[in-house]
């Protein structure tokens, strides 16, 4: 708490200060297989961790579990830690019941303070102090410099089709070429040379899908 966060330099370059912003969902954390003998159930269920409700689920578990309601002095339900868990090391206890635990899971980003603080005991006043400074360091340095770089798209079948062939040999290429570039091993003298090779592999159609499902995204 005594290191302060520390906002992105600036330069002639680039005088305006950004960040990446988060679009606060997770995607591209699970899959269904052709063995699976349930498919429209395995939707609802992962579709369940996309709700507010179902994103605290897989964070803290069910009731009873990790933690429990019980009443305070002043007579208010609170949530604390069930009888047998280790409230030294709460967060490896966490991981024994959720794969939200160094993992990244389909859900939501969302607070799970407040309400759904755990405390050791009902009448434990929570020690907010880090996730309070965090907040407010964020609110000043972060949130009104953050941008979201580009929004989660989905294609259509068709347009998914269109670039399926192309986008692996052609994000591989691009990250080679952009290592070979910063390093020195490929000479910027040789940039039209890798422009003609990417428009070669379909680039311009590519950006083309993109475009026209960022269009759509952006309408809606």
């Amino acid at each position: 708490m005594n290191d302060p966060m520390f906002q992105p330099l600036t330069s002639e370059w680039a005088p305006e200060a950004k960040i990446p912003g988060s679009p606060r969902i997770s995607r591209g954390t699970f899959a269904l297989t052709n063995v699976n003998p349930s498919p429209e159930a395995s939707m609802r269920w992962v579709d369940y961790f996309y709700s507010e409700e179902g994103t605290k689920y897989i964070e803290q578990g069910p009731e009873g579990v990790l933690w429990e309601y019980q009443e305070n002095a002043d007579g208010e339900k609170v949530r604390v830690y069930v009888d047998g868990i280790d409230t030294d090391n709460t967060e490896d206890e966490r991981g024994k019941i959720t794969p939200a635990y160094g993992l990244t899971t389909p859900n939501i980003v969302i607070d799970t303070t407040g309400e759904y603080h755990i405390r050791k005991t009902a009448d434990e006043e929570p020690d907010t102090r880090f996730s309070d400074w965090v907040a407010q360091e964020t609110a000043e340095k972060m949130e009104d410099i953050a941008e979201v770089p580009f929004p989660l798209l989905y294609l259509t079948i068709e347009e998914n089709d269109k670039v399926a062939a192309t986008a692996t040999d052609l994000t591989t290429y691009v990250e080679q070429m952009e290592a070979k570039f910063i390093t020195g091993v490929e000479p910027l003298d040789n940039w039209d040379d890798y422009v003609k090779t990417i428009e070669a592999m379909g680039i311009d159609e590519y950006v083309e899908v993109y475009q026209t499902a960022y269009d759509r995204w952006k309408a809606n």
